[in-house]
């Protein structure tokens, strides 16, 4: 097993579009001054029949001198580029009348040039308009004209800034493409100007620009657009389920009520629910829901709300989505045992307060019924060419500041019952914070770990191993069977088998006291498991075929420094890594004691030995060190707190049932 200690460096790299000269960045300073108040929030702008479209929103506070200033006097150009997705529902039935613009500078007025142009900064003018603007929030009229079918519409102004004073304000940082172009007065060979993308540039941000349409044909009045669609993939075939959302109101009315319909393959069978809101959601707001999905079957699924306040829309959002169906006919013939996967490091001062105080005090309680393993990242438990980290890029789209340490995954997918960390990412960061005192709260916590715990699955994984009798090899057989007619059609699905080592002992984890310089003394960390042996593909070998009875065999060499009598099996099936990030899941997996072999069970003792327990604790002839306890699947469980319940021990020689109560 290779071994690597190289430290791994996650690193944005934030980068301008190609020409922006030196001058021209240094030129533009940001302003933030921490002893300023923010403003009162404004009141409700948007009037009766009008829409607001833009990066940001006109409910954002402007914050005085929290905004952008040049090194001159100079004019200068601030615009943001709306895509044809963020205003095609207005195609053919708005009219552009007014733009809102925004301003921090409380002692000085100015004066603003607002334009609105097709498809480029330098392209022609589709409406114009000026005004003086003040502190906050301002409006200004434009010249009508029809929203147009074409791809971008450039929305911006122009304005004179004094030399060092702060007046364009910016809001909440976020490098959104379009959010941001800045004009300083350059200009090409030809004249041209040239505008900067600036949405990547540190400190830059969405700017206060939102174009107005009026809509005097009476049709954009019910509309909503629907975004951050997630939802568990494999679910109870013709069931309805929850699927979570944002949803935004981008008509002019109120929304009180949606109708929702979910359709299968594009055939006529679907199924609505008219949901009513709990508190109206007002125009230009937005807000995350839960609403109602069946699934009608495996495949691609389609979402969509038909009817808005008992209207139907001139366009509504389709999401499309693919659902595994499992039929309820074969719930009671694969028992679900999720996997989860533990991403730690040595090196990582928080891996055991993580640990202790918010990830094992949840889980505790379901031990028995999920796989655990702990990948290793950047340590001396590391597997090949660090394996885990090659996992944890991948499963964010090598995007490498998403990737937390520590951080978990349950099953490899998305969960309503969690937020994840970060969007579009399957590690969990956000699970509650919670302590065995706190009765009420581990009680909630327990029924949504239990609700993650007992999904529908299709596959089994069983495993049989033991160590030949010179104790220098292991023999795995796993075997399983696979559902036919559930999976996608042509899909395969994927066998990962790993040797596993519980309770391995460790002497240099660090602490606070180490990352701030001090010296401490060597202090032993025990680490729950630990993988030894990858014993296929690092993503899983594909089975031979998808639906049927699959078997595959191992042979392992041991390490004389791993200790035999902890060493187990894990193994789990799961999609392929090719789908998307979301869709990974692993469908089900299993953990296996390793057999010893037979003549150690061959021993006979003069005298019966006497197997006890006290307090969660089982003792053979008054001792419990070298105890094993195993539960009756086979899992080994650590000899302490134990539940009540039966349970197969062993030690030396003596391999008894005992019941614990």
């Amino acid at each position: 097993m290779k071994k690597s200690y190289t430290k791994m460096m996650m690193v944005l790299t934030l980068s301008l579009i190609a020409g922006l000269t030196v001058q021209a960045q240094d030129q533009w300073s940001v302003h933030s001054p921490s002893q300023k108040n923010r403003t009162e929030k404004p009141a409700q702008t948007t009037e009766a029949s009008e829409i607001i479209i833009g990066h940001c929103n006109i409910y954002d506070q402007i914050w005085p001198y929290d905004g952008i200033s040049l090194s001159y006097d100079a004019r200068v150009g601030i615009g943001a580029a709306l895509t044809r997705d963020m205003y095609e529902k207005y195609i053919g039935n708005g009219i552009i009348t007014a733009m809102y613009v925004g301003w921090d500078d409380e002692a000085s007025t100015a004066e603003y040039e607002c334009f609105v142009r097709d498809g480029s900064f330098n392209g022609e003018n589709l409406a114009t308009g000026s005004g003086t603007v003040k502190m906050g929030w301002n409006r200004i009229e434009l010249t009508p004209v029809p929203v147009q079918d074409i791809d971008r519409l450039c929305v911006g102004f122009y304005t004179d800034v004094k030399k060092d004073v702060c007046s364009i304000p910016k809001l909440s940082p976020s490098g959104v493409p379009n959010s941001i172009f800045l004009f300083s007065g350059e200009t090409n060979a030809e004249g041209k100007e040239l505008w900067y993308d600036m949405h990547l540039v540190e400190g830059m941000a969405k700017m206060p620009i939102m174009l107005v349409i009026s809509d005097p044909r009476g049709k954009l009045v019910d509309l909503v657009s629907v975004s951050d669609f997630r939802t568990n993939t494999i679910v109870w075939r013709e069931d309805v389920h929850n699927a979570q959302m944002t949803v935004k109101n981008v008509g002019s009315n109120n929304i009180n009520n949606l109708k929702i319909s979910s359709i299968f393959n594009d055939d006529v069978m679907g199924n609505d629910d008219l949901v009513e809101l709990d508190e109206p959601l007002e125009p230009n707001d937005y807000r995350v829901l839960e609403l109602p999905i069946y699934c009608l079957g495996t495949g691609v699924h389609k979402f969509a709300m038909t009817e808005v306040n008992g209207n139907k829309p001139i366009s509504a959002d389709t999401i499309e989505f693919e659902l595994i169906g499992v039929p309820w006919d074969i719930e009671g013939k694969y028992k679900h045992r999720p996997l989860l996967e533990f991403f730690c490091s040595e090196e990582n001062y928080m891996y055991p307060t993580y640990w202790d105080e918010m990830f094992y005090p949840g889980f505790r309680n379901f031990e028995s019924n999920y796989t655990l393993v702990m990948p290793h990242v950047d340590d001396k438990y590391m597997t090949g060419d660090n394996d885990a980290i090659v996992q944890m890029l991948t499963m964010v789209d090598n995007d490498s500041m998403r990737v937390l340490l520590p951080s978990f995954t349950i099953n490899r997918q998305d969960n309503l019952e969690y937020m994840v960390a970060d969007k579009g990412t399957i590690f969990f960061l956000g699970i509650p914070l919670h302590y065995p005192d706190d009765v009420e709260k581990q009680e909630v916590v327990n029924t949504m770990y239990r609700d993650i715990m007992f999904k529908p699955t299709f596959a089994s994984v069983d495993i049989a191993s033991n160590f030949t009798d010179d104790l220098s090899l292991v023999n795995i057989d796993v075997t399983g069977a696979v559902e036919e007619g559930v999976l996608p059609v042509g899909e395969s699905l994927y066998l990962t088998v790993y040797l596993m080592e519980r309770n391995v002992v460790s002497y240099d984890q660090l602490f606070w006291g180490d990352k701030e310089g001090q010296v401490n003394e060597p202090r032993e960390y025990v680490h729950r498991n630990i993988i030894r042996d990858v014993l296929t593909d690092m993503w899983g070998d594909e089975l031979a075929q998808t639906g049927g009875d699959y078997s595959q065999s191992f042979t392992v060499e041991l390490d004389p420094e791993w200790e035999k009598s902890n060493l187990y099996i894990a193994a789990f099936l799961s999609r392929s890594v090719e789908n998307p990030v979301l869709s990974r899941n692993v469908i089900n997996s299993a953990e296996g004691v390793i057999g010893w072999p037979n003549a150690i069970y061959g021993v006979e003792k003069d005298q019966e030995p006497t197997v006890t327990s006290h307090d969660g604790v089982v003792y053979i002839d008054g001792e419990s060190r070298g105890v094993e306890v195993y539960n009756l699947a086979g899992t080994r469980l650590e000899n302490s707190n134990l539940a009540d319940g039966v349970y197969l021990v062993k030690k030396e020689d003596v391999v008894a049932k005992v019941l614990v109560r």
